[in-house]
């Protein structure tokens, strides 16, 4: 019965995002629905993958809103986007009711958002339609251990504040996974790394830790 609930689950399944601040190629990534952890070395787009749940869901990310902030700007090798596009679906582990969120922006300044076909030119009618769909409470966290020195404790207490919600933290620094102690460790550990042709790439590392 147990399990079964949890099959039933809505929760962020994936995203796709492409061409928001330093993603200049479309990047894939899954979620597990309860912890994921998102590491990485500096400036290569952790902070950015949250920025871009927010400003999908709330048309902001705690920055400038504008094209010339939000959309890649290119660099010595890579041309401008001309749009910023981020989609989310979310679903249930059995894949039963998925629904596609989409946010896009494009340089000349129009705004769309879409719920699976219906397209929204403005915020306010996307976010009123959006709430009808009372999505589960999503803890997205960033800069987690940025300056904590007992990290492993720290983590601990962060797994018990989380308990059953879907979560995504950005991780700063090395975490010793043999020292934590508590058995609900991350389902999906998520790593940003540059690829060896310069392509921003995200890849789920490890499925299954620390049984």
């Amino acid at each position: 019965m147990e399990e079964t609930m949890k099959m039933n689950k809505i929760f962020l399944k994936y995203m796709d995002i492409e061409g928001y601040k330093n993603f200049y190629n479309r990047v894939h990534v899954d979620f597990s629905p309860h912890l994921n952890i998102v590491a990485g070395p500096p400036k290569f787009g952790k902070s950015n993958l949250l920025n871009a749940i927010n400003w999908t869901l709330l048309d902001t990310d705690g920055t400038d809103n504008t094209p010339e902030t939000i959309i890649f700007h290119g660099n010595k090798t890579r041309k401008p986007y001309d749009f910023a596009e981020v989609t989310l679906c979310y679903g249930k582990e059995n894949n039963e009711g998925s629904i596609i969120i989409k946010h896009r922006l494009k340089r000349s300044g129009n705004n769309f958002w879409q719920i699976d076909t219906k397209q929204y030119d403005s915020f306010e009618s996307f976010k009123s339609h959006l709430q009808e769909f009372k999505f589960p409470e999503l803890c997205l966290i960033k800069d987690f251990n940025k300056s904590n020195r007992n990290v492993s404790n720290h983590f601990e207490g962060l797994l018990k504040q989380v308990d059953e919600k879907q979560c995504i933290v950005e991780i700063c620094k090395e975490i010793n996974w043999h020292k934590i102690s508590n058995k609900k460790i991350p389902n999906c550990l998520i790593g940003i790394y540059p690829s060896e042709n310069d392509v921003i790439k995200v890849i789920a590392l490890i499925d299954r830790m620390g049984d």
